[in-house]
C-alpha cells in the first residue's frame, strides 16, 4: 500500500489514538509512519489492541523502535481480572519506552467490538473488550493509576460512561488521564462536566465526528452522534486546552483513507481562533507526552 498525501497543507498534528494491526504488522507500522509524514501528523500514541493476541505490547515495541521518532509506544497487554497484570505493568513502566498504559477499557456499550478484527495470518476473529469485571473497584486499574501518577507516565482509557471514570479520577486526581474518543457515545453534557473538575484529564475526539459525518461504516452511525455535534464544537470551542484529536485506525481499508481523515480533522478545526486549532492539533497532544 502506498502512503495518502492529504490534499491540504497548513497545521501540524499528533494523533493521540494510535493502533497496530496485528495483520502485517511490521508492514502497517511503515504505512502508518509514512501516511503521518504525507500529512503532517507529528507523532502518534501506538498501542496495541488489548489482549487480541499475546504480542501486543511486543509488535509495539518492535514498530517503536524501527519508527522512534514518530511513535509513542503504550502497554496495552494489561488483563484487569488477573493480579498478576500489576508486576508486568510496573516493571515494564520503570524499564521500557512507554509514554503509559492503553487503551484500557473500563467501560464498553457491548463486551464485543463490532466487526471481527485480522489476526496475524489474515483470519478474522471477534475481539471481545477487556473490561474489567469490577468495574471501578478494579484492583490493577487502581495500581496502574498509581504507578503512572508517580512515574509522570499517561492513563490511556477508553469509558463510555461518565460516572466508572468519575470514579476512578476521584481516587486518582493527580494522574493524567487521555480519555479515549469521548464524542463518541458519551453525552457532551457528562464529558463537560468531567473537564470541569479534573484538571488533569485531557479528552481526545475524532471518531465520533467522523462518524456525523458518514466517513465510516453505515453500520457505526448513530443518530445520537449527529444530533450532538452542536454541542461538541461548543466544547472545541471551550476547551482548546484540553482537547487532543485521533485517529482509532485499527484495519488496513481505514489505514487507506488516512489521508482523507485529516483533510476532515483540517476542516473541523479551520473556523476556531489560530491558536486554539494549534493547541488541539499539535499543541496539548505535545506537552501532555512531553514531547518535541
Amino acid at each position: 500500500m502506498t502512503h495518502q498525501r492529504c490534499v491540504s497543507g497548513g497545521i501540524e498534528f499528533g494523533d493521540s489514538h494510535g493502533h497496530l494491526c496485528s495483520e502485517r504488522a511490521d508492514e502497517w507500522a511503515a504505512v502508518f509512519a509514512a501516511n503521518m509524514a504525507a500529512n503532517r501528523v507529528r507523532k502518534a500514541t501506538l498501542s496495541g489492541v488489548g489482549l487480541f493476541t499475546s504480542d501486543q505490547d511486543e509488535l509495539v515495541l518492535r514498530a517503536y523502535e524501527r519508527h522512534p521518532d514518530v511513535f509513542i509506544p503504550f502497554l496495552c497487554q494489561v488483563d484487569p481480572d488477573d493480579a498478576a497484570s500489576k508486576r508486568y505493568i510496573e516493571k515494564e513502566l520503570e524499564r521500557g519506552p512507554w509514554g503509559g498504559v492503553g487503551e484500557i477499557f473500563l467501560n464498553t456499550s457491548g463486551l464485543v467490538y463490532a466487526q471481527p478484527l485480522p489476526l496475524p495470518d489474515g483470519t478474522m476473529r471477534p475481539f471481545r473488550y477487556p473490561v474489567p469485571k469490577d468495574g471501578a473497584n478494579c484492583e490493577v486499574f487502581h495500581f496502574l493509576f498509581d504507578k503512572c501518577a508517580e512515574l509522570g507516565k499517561l492513563v490511556w482509557i477508553h469509558c463510555e460512561r461518565a460516572m466508572p471514570l468519575w470514579q476512578m479520577l476521584k481516587k486518582h486526581p493527580r494522574t493524567p488521564v487521555i480519555w479515549a474518543h469521548a464524542d463518541y457515545v458519551t453525552p457532551p453534557e457528562d464529558v463537560r462536566h468531567l473537564l470541569n473538575a479534573w484538571p488533569k484529564l485531557t479528552v481526545e475526539f475524532g471518531p465520533g465526528l467522523r462518524i456525523a459525518l458518514g466517513e465510516l461504516g453505515a453500520e457505526e452511525k448513530m443518530p445520537s452522534v449527529v444530533r450532538r455535534m452542536a454541542e461538541w464544537k461548543e466544547i472545541v470551542r471551550d476547551y482548546p486546552d484540553r482537547l487532543t484529536i485521533g485517529t482509532d485506525i485499527i484495519k488496513w481499508q481505514s489505514m487507506a483513507n488516512y489521508a482523507k481523515v485529516y483533510e476532515t480533522y483540517r476542516g473541523l478545526l479551520k473556523d476556531l481562533p489560530p491558536e486554539s486549532a494549534r493547541k488541539i492539533a499539535y499543541a496539548n497532544f505535545r506537552r501532555i507526552l512531553k514531547v518535541a
